[in-house]
């Protein structure tokens, strides 16, 4: 029995070592591990890479856009078993192209299958919501290769092509590329589909239908044919054109909607007929609130009155969309671009930003802009709310939500502050760039839930994978090809059983202190001229919270905990003023307490309430998370840079300066 066994192993692992020396790696271009930064990073025209010869740091970039041939250049003794070609991309634009391959001259297209990926092998691109990974496998003809010098050519497609008219955003980025050989193995002629059910309904004479996609791929050529569906005792068929060297087609069909799980059939004509069994899920109906919306930096982009002027700006432009386009919504980040506004526009044009944000159509948020709560005092971070309750009052406008832009991660008191202070809802958009916290938990795919603070009190949260989501999904201006081939990927965050709601937010549309695109007001409503679903809604932020509320608000999870300061350390660029504010915040208190009690004294004595309001407004921007311009780190003498902190500096001197002017005032009475 022993006798056996051994021969048995023996047996086994004389087969493996055969097996291992049979396969053998021709060639690699880079390492699979979901990052590019082993390229050049300067994109190229044309590429000609020689295997041996070529540097992979210096002669490969690790971008490559549309209609640009990377080619690689490799010599083989002999052509003979099995070959495979590897392609590891990342999907880094609005658009998922599809790679045309040709070997020696003769090739065709294969389609690239994203998966939705929050490994920040590409730190620039790791935030973005359609970060993706696709990899193809391509059984090579063997017949195309050759003894002595062969050329493989890579090229990005559009597969539809561009509609007329629209701006193509659309390349990948490469993780790797192989080519392996198998000894072992010889190559099969043999045809494969892959069957997919889409997030796209279309309305049809009354009939809903789901576009399903069929992927067939031919390992050598096949001519034109038909492909048919068969679901439910029912026939659907497509003409699907051959192919002449080998390569895959997309046949598209359109079938009425279904419930669940079932089913069914491809039958593939060209050549000789195949049947290939099926199973088929019927996608969620999805809506999406589009929630329009620039990003407030007081400062960085440019200098911060510059960015004053630009962000009342922007809600003009966005009432003259909002009349224009009556479905329009717009979404400020701070209640100080209504400030600005206010202080700087006619009593008309004032008056009609406030009636659009009494009717619901504009919307101002709870905060006075985008602070970091882990280094705000939590005085402080309660201050921050009174301008937006003021203006609210004063004006008679909502004061239900606060959201916060950019700054990943907050302080487990927020949820409590924003609560006692009437606040029911809390929108998150979280640049992931240096802080991981996305990375490890991922709190888009939990949203929307309940955030508890310490004192019990909650808010509903939605947390965002970054913000400007329109830009970075769609493209600006937006492009409907780019929302048909991103959507599939940021809703791959959403589409487990264990995410009840038929809605997610698409938070922001374009990039911080810019000027708002016209398009952005009507590429929805173009989208559903041609698609039930997903339906594209344009919002406020409390638009989407009413609905997420009123119909899964009892079901929505609820956590307690602090999400860790991560860009508070960029406050120690600065530690010298950052340490006189932290005296104001606490010396501020005391001022107050002491001009109280000579009024308390004498009720002829009052505070200086002007002053007060300096004084905190100077604190919350000095806590606001823009430290210094967009250039300082490689421009540190930069004007920008310099006046820029010169400005944030002056809000600490300022306040220290006032609250002592306070105190001496309060003694002196």
């Amino acid at each position: 029995m022993k006798s056996r066994l051994i021969a048995s192993l023996v047996v086994l692992l004389t087969f493996s070592a055969c097996a291992a020396a049979a396969r053998r790696t021709v060639w690699q271009i880079g390492t699979f591990d979901e990052s590019p930064l082993e390229f050049s990073s300067e994109p190229q025209d044309h590429i000609d890479f020689e295997i041996g010869k070529s540097d992979v740091k210096k002669q490969w970039s690790s971008y490559q856009a549309v209609g640009h041939p990377y080619r690689v250049l490799f010599a083989l003794d002999a052509a003979h078993g099995r070959y495979l070609l590897k392609i590891g991309a990342l999907i880094v634009q609005p658009r998922v192209p599809a790679l045309r391959v040709e070997i020696n001259g003769q090739g065709g297209t294969f389609f690239l299958h994203p998966k939705l990926s929050y490994f920040p092998g590409d730190v620039e691109s790791s935030y973005h919501p359609n970060n993706s990974q696709a990899s193809v496998a391509i059984e090579i003809p063997p017949a195309l290769l050759r003894a002595g010098p062969n050329i493989i050519s890579l090229t990005c497609v559009n597969d539809p092509p561009d509609t007329p008219g629209e701006e193509s955003s659309s390349g990948i980025a490469y993780d790797a590329i192989s080519l392996e050989q198998d000894n072992g193995s010889s190559y099969g002629n043999t045809t494969t589909v892959d069957v997919r059910p889409t997030i796209f309904y279309r309305q049809v004479k009354g009939k809903l239908l789901e576009t399903v996609d069929a992927f067939v791929r031919f390992s050598g050529s096949s001519p034109d044919g038909i492909a048919e569906l068969q679901m439910q005792e029912n026939r659907y068929q497509s003409k699907m054109p051959g192919v002449n060297d080998f390569g895959e087609r997309r046949v598209s069909f359109e079938v009425p909607e279904w419930p669940g799980t079932i089913k069914g059939k491809l039958r593939v004509t060209g050549g000789r007929a195949r049947t290939f069994g099926i199973t088929l899920t019927a996608e969620r109906k999805w809506t999406l609130f589009v929630v329009p919306h620039t990003h407030l930096d007081v400062g960085f982009t440019d200098y911060q009155g510059k960015v004053a002027e630009t962000q009342s700006r922007v809600l003009s432009q966005a009432a003259e969309l909002i009349h224009q386009h009556p479905d329009f919504r717009f979404s400020m980040d701070g209640a100080w671009n209504l400030q600005q506004l206010l202080e700087t526009r006619p009593a008309s044009k004032a008056e009609e930003i406030l009636n659009l944000l009494r009717a619901g159509k504009m919307a101002m948020p709870a905060q006075y802009c985008n602070v970091l709560t882990g280094y705000a005092s939590l005085e402080t971070l309660y201050r921050s709310l009174y301008s937006a309750k003021a203006l609210s009052r004063e004006y008679g406008l909502p004061f239900e939500y606060a959201n916060i832009t950019d700054v990943p991660t907050y302080s487990g008191s927020y949820p409590s502050v924003l609560a006692s202070s009437g606040v029911k809802y809390w929108a998150a958009a979280a640049n992931n760039y240096r802080a991981p916290l996305l990375f490890h938990e991922k709190w888009n795919e939990k949203s929307p839930f309940w955030w508890e603070g310490p004192d019990g009190r909650k808010v509903l949260v939605w947390y965002s994978w970054a913000y400007l989501q329109v830009q970075t999904l769609f493209g600006l201006p937006p492009s409907l090809d780019a929302v048909r081939e991103s959507l599939p990927i940021f809703l791959q965050a959403y589409s487990k059983p264990s995410y009840k709601p038929d809605v997610a937010l698409i938070y922001g549309t374009q990039v911080e202190n810019t000027d708002l695109y016209p398009s952005t007001a009507t590429f929805a409503g173009d989208w559903n001229k041609s698609y039930a679903y997903p339906k594209l809604k344009y919002a406020t932020f409390p638009d989407f919270f009413h609905y997420v509320e009123e119909n899964y608000g009892k079901d929505l999870p609820a956590y307690r905990g602090d999400g860790a300061p991560y860009w508070e350390d960029g406050i120690g660029s600065d530690a010298s003023f950052a340490a006189e504010d932290r005296q104001n915040q606490s010396r501020v208190l005391s001022a107050e307490i002491l001009s109280t009690v000579t009024h308390s004294l004498d009720t002829n004595l009052n505070p200086p309430k002007g002053l007060f309001t300096d004084i905190w407004r100077n604190i919350i921007l000095f806590a606001e998370h823009t430290w210094l311009s967009y250039n300082s780190v490689v421009q540190p003498d930069h004007d920008e840079a310099v006046k820029q902190l010169r400005v944030k500096d002056d809000r600490a001197e300022r306040a220290s300066l006032e609250i002592e002017d306070v105190m001496n005032r309060s003694l002196s009475q």
